[in-house]
């Protein structure tokens, strides 16, 4: 089974909340997008982990998908937390994958189970920028840097004794 494309999800968001020919998008339509966004960088994030600690040629082996299927949304939302937080240096960036991914997470879950939530074209054509800046940061982040983040994911640190 392939790994999902992130771009290809961002691309059926954007599908999504395009307004139809009359008219402005359905509300179960934005609902998607904000979920599908919040998908891409998801994927991106778990592809990045298991590329990087498996290798990107063995995306049809078991191991990679241990390591893709390792990390959930909750250990996502508090590297990501721990990450966004400021600090006064760079080691843990990517900053802005990982606010938005916090951002995206939180609506994700508002989108999908709150029934009085109201999502506007303006609001998700914001998300769905966010989440194109969180992957293009992902993308730009120095190599240690993505590591770092990476490793977070995938590896529990441990205080010194």
């Amino acid at each position: 089974m392939p790994v999902p494309d992130p771009a290809h999800l961002l691309e059926q968001a954007e599908g999504l909340a395009a307004a139809p020919a009359e008219g402005q998008p359905r509300d179960a339509d934005l609902r998607r997008t904000i979920s599908t966004a919040y998908y891409a960088i998801f994927h991106a994030i778990l592809t990045a982990a298991a590329d990087l600690f498996v290798g990107a040629a063995k995306q049809t082996t078991s191991l990679y998908g241990l390591a893709y299927r390792s990390v959930n949304h909750q250990k996502v939302r508090e590297v990501c937390r721990e990450v966004a937080k400021p600090i006064p240096s760079d080691r843990y960036k990517p900053y802005v994958l990982a606010d938005a991914t916090v951002l995206l997470q939180a609506k994700r879950y508002e989108a999908d189970y709150n029934p009085l939530f109201a999502a506007t074209r303006t609001d998700v054509d914001i998300l769905l920028k966010q989440a194109r800046k969180a992957l293009d940061d992902l993308q730009s982040a120095t190599e240690e840097q993505r590591s770092l983040f990476l490793g977070l994911l995938l590896f529990e640190p441990r205080a010194n004794p």
